[in-house]
């Protein structure tokens, strides 16, 4: 039979092995948490460093590295399924008529947001730098439809834009080049509209 002595000895043992195994869930837990914070903040780190690469810091639109590549990958798609498709570049005209770094800085982004809500979900807007915009169409739009997009674009910016307190007019000339018909690169493409913006 038992004596008290061995049932304390029992008992004694059974709570530093309860404290001992808590110890450790603690330890891991804290382990768990650290290792999961750190995974959290270099995915974190990750994405805001991809973010940088493909994508300009004040819009938020597909900067040039990001649009070439999606240029591209279309001419790869059009070559093969016999197909064109239609790039135009935007350009601000009046952009640096006014000095201050606020105003240019919210025409660039009301500009973007303006061409975003006038070209089609499956379409690409990026921004180039020095008020240009690049829209990259999907290479099933046909001619007739690409007059009705250019409508709603001009249509867009026929509202003035009020930053300040002020009134500010968003003054586009919109250049368009066709793959193949006008160039065989991105490049090209791009230089083409820019050279036939209206």
């Amino acid at each position: 039979m038992p004596t008290n002595e061995n049932i304390g000895y029992y008992l004694y043992s059974l709570v530093a092995l309860v404290i001992f195994f808590l110890g450790l869930s603690i330890i891991f837990i804290n382990l768990y948490i650290k290792k999961r914070k750190e995974l959290l903040e270099y995915k974190s780190n990750q994405s805001g460093l991809i973010k940088g690469a493909y994508y300009n810091q004040l819009t938020n639109l597909p900067n040039k590295l990001n649009v070439d590549m999606t240029i591209n990958d279309q001419m790869i798609r059009c070559t093969r399924h016999h197909k064109s498709f239609f790039t135009a570049i935007v350009k601000i005209d009046n952009l640096n008529e006014v000095y201050s770094v606020q105003i240019n800085d919210a025409i660039v982004v009301e500009t973007g947001n303006r061409l975003l809500s006038a070209v089609r979900n499956e379409d690409l807007v990026g921004y180039l730098l020095d008020g240009n915009f690049i829209i990259v169409f999907n290479e099933y739009l046909e001619d007739i439809y690409l007059e009705t997009i250019f409508r709603r674009i001009n249509n867009s910016f026929k509202k003035e834009l009020i930053v300040n307190d002020k009134t500010q007019k968003i003054k586009i000339s919109v250049g368009v080049a066709k793959y193949p018909e006008n160039a065989q690169s991105a490049h090209e493409l791009i230089n083409f509209a820019i050279l036939n913006k209206k």
